[in-house]
């Protein structure tokens, strides 16, 4: 990829989607698969190409025949004529496959955009990750001083010093941990362009932002513009073209011709015309036929399961999105906040002497499972919004998503 197409400082989600749109190996191949049906429909819409023919009778026999004395030679030109609306059949069955590659595109464009968002929030969420664990590291860090100069002092046990010591080598682990997690995570967003390296140094966006769910029925009356159900709709379309082209084909082809003929003997000329139509006694295009009602059947039930299997999955994602929406708020309004509350008075409190580094431990470990949770929630509910769009090809809704750079209100210890 050229150097200057590529991200190099802050990257948003609409600049890692034009990345992807541009540079997706796998939606090359769809742009190709276009091409080759428009070209399918093109070659449909010719007509049969005229046949010329030249023979010579009468030569190289006994008697008067011998050597070229009575030859005939004839000049023929032979067209065939298309019966039924052959022509016009096969060009629509055509224009029905080029319609049902442009949707499978669409398709897949939605699955590629859908796929860079949600590895671009994986990003997002390992980067916080990241922060966490290296404030976490500094605090476990300040409390192994802290706690040394207290059992100098008398005021604590040895004991909690080693458990300060191992809770700080635990957070150094944790932290290495996050940062190879956000490596991956970095190289695989990368990934979705065709790049093995990524340019970019971090990526930007809310990812504790969030709006209220639409509800179930609002998002069911959208099924019917879903991807899934317009290719379902485009494939219908195409085996209704290829039903009627196989009804066409029952009907045979007039083949007209007509040529002039030199007879050597009386040295004489003459012209001869000629009509063919074949016999439809044994081949009547029967089996065609059959076939296409049987595809056409196929699509329909294939249809009626995409549509019910597509309603079961909306429904069941907007569960787990209320859910992660119910989770995200009280941990932001409850949770986070008292567990803050606890962490700021077992400070106090061991700073004065009242509470024991245990105690303190206890509210810190507290205090940082909470972030991490709120974090991960955070992700799990943009990942369920994401599934959500996918299925219904579109926002979930416009004034909560990760399409923007605006800096999300960050929560720390």
């Amino acid at each position: 990829m050229p150097a200057e197409t590529q991200p190099v400082a802050v990257l948003t989600l609409p600049a890692a989607a034009a990345l992807a749109l541009l540079r997706s190996p796998e939606l090359a191949q769809y742009g190709w698969q276009i091409r080759a049906s428009e070209a399918r429909a093109l070659q449909a819409g010719l007509r049969p190409n005229p046949e010329v023919s030249f023979r010579v009778e009468d030569v190289l026999g006994t008697g008067r025949f011998e050597g070229g004395r009575e030859a005939q030679a004839t000049l023929e030109l032979a067209q065939a004529i298309e019966l039924g609306g052959k022509r016009a059949a096969r060009v629509a069955a055509t224009t029905a496959a080029a319609g049902l590659a442009t949707q499978e595109y669409e398709v897949k464009r939605v699955d590629v955009t859908a796929e860079v968002a949600r590895r671009f929030i994986r990003v997002l969420a390992a980067q916080e990750i990241v922060a966490l664990t290296d404030i976490t590291v500094r605090l476990t860090k300040q409390s192994v001083s802290a706690v040394a100069r207290r059992v100098e002092a008398g005021a604590e046990s040895p004991l909690a010093r080693a458990k300060a010591r191992v809770e700080w080598a635990r957070s150094r682990i944790a932290g290495e941990h996050a940062h190879h997690e956000l490596a991956a995570a970095r190289r695989e967003l990368a990934a979705t362009w065709a790049d093995d390296q990524p340019r970019f140094e971090r990526v930007d966006g809310p990812l504790f932002r969030r709006a209220t769910v639409p509800e179930y029925t609002e998002l069911a009356t959208r099924l019917a513009d879903a991807p899934t159900i317009a290719r379902q709709l485009s494939e219908r379309r195409l085996r209704e073209a290829e039903l009627r082209l196989a009804e066409t084909r029952r009907i045979p082809n007039l083949t007209v011709s007509g040529g002039v003929r030199r007879l050597e003997g009386p040295g004489d000329e003459a012209f001869l015309f000629s009509v063919s139509l074949p016999l439809p006694f044994n081949d009547r295009g029967q089996g065609g036929v059959s076939e296409a009602h049987a595809l056409l059947a196929k699509s329909d039930a294939a249809g009626q399961a995409t549509s019910v299997r597509l309603r079961t999955l909306v429904f069941t994602v907007h569960q787990e999105l209320q859910h992660a929406a119910l989770a995200l708020d009280t941990l932001d309004r409850e949770i986070v906040p008292e567990s803050k509350s606890s962490l700021a008075l077992a400070r106090s409190g061991f700073d004065e002497g009242r509470f024991s580094y245990l105690e303190l431990l206890d509210a810190q470990r507290t205090l940082v499972a909470v972030e991490r949770e709120r974090i991960t929630t955070a992700e799990t509910y943009h990942q369920l919004v994401l599934e959500l769009e996918r299925l219904l090809g579109g926002p979930l809704h416009q004034d909560a998503d990760l399409n923007t750079a605006e800096e999300s209100r960050r929560r720390r210890p």
